[in-house]
């Protein structure tokens, strides 16, 4: 009986250690060469940085950070080196703080083009965006320094209720670029209509894209770090599967 369940336990080990790297290995396949190659277009197209990707660098170069967690995180597992945590809190927190930001940020940002257009184009020079980006940038690295010197045991509940912030105004701006849409503003002719229509319907796209990727890569994550407190194990017992679903 001794035998068996011991190696009943060792088989459940393994598999669970296979399916850790097997998923880190996957982001590694996918998120590293396609985050790379949207940098690389962006900066090497021979033309200057349109305002609008401004985002989309920082969006990128968030993933690659990111993914930077995965090497630290299997050594240590395998290793057991302690010196590694603080390394992990670090890039977990920033990571974790500035994706969700920046999707917020790009929502809001078609917001403000297609419901407030004269506040929009007052906002539209590329200074405007380098310094929300350099603001959320900070932030986060002081969510990233906080979980630094918890890790492994991090804030949870408050990153569940930044969660519920940033969803919050990503479907606030869903929903009032599709209300601009189905109630256009008066006065608007049928050719500018038809032009004013295309450009909500791309904003309206850009902000239903991210809104459901900020849904596919943090609703697990926020529902598992809200009820750790509730659950009947130690929270260090969901912490890999949390580590392996954000990258």
């Amino acid at each position: 009986n001794t035998t068996t369940n011991s190696y009943c336990s060792s088989v459940e080990s393994w598999s669970y250690i296979s399916f850790i790297i097997s998923m880190h290995a996957l982001n590694y396949l996918l998120g590293l060469p396609l985050n790379s190659y949207v940098m690389l277009v962006l900066f090497t197209g021979g033309r200057r940085l349109d305002p609008c990707d401004v985002f989309t660098v920082n969006q990128a170069a968030a993933e690659i950070f990111l993914l930077l967690m995965a090497p630290f995180y299997l050594a240590l597992n395998f290793i057991c080196e302690m010196w590694l945590n603080p390394v992990l809190g670090l890039i977990l927190g920033t990571g974790m703080s500035v994706r969700a930001m920046l999707q917020c940020c790009v929502c809001l940002e078609r917001y403000l083009a297609v419901v407030h257009p004269i506040t929009y184009l007052r906002f539209r020079p590329l200074r405007y965006r380098v310094t929300l980006c350099v603001i959320a940038w900070t932030i986060s690295l002081a969510c990233g320094v906080v979980c630094m010197m918890t890790f492994p045991f991090i804030p949870n509940q408050v990153f569940s209720v930044f969660y519920f912030v940033f969803m919050s105004g990503s479907i606030f701006a869903c929903v009032s670029i599709r209300s601009a849409l189905r109630h256009p503003g008066p006065g608007e002719g049928t050719a500018d209509r038809a032009t004013d229509d295309r450009a909500k319907k791309r904003a309206y796209h850009v902000v239903l894209v991210n809104l459901i990727t900020f849904l596919v890569q943090n609703t697990p994550i926020a529902v598992v770090f809200g009820a750790l407190s509730t659950l009947p194990f130690p929270s260090t017992e969901m912490l890999p599967l949390c580590v392996s679903s954000l990258t």
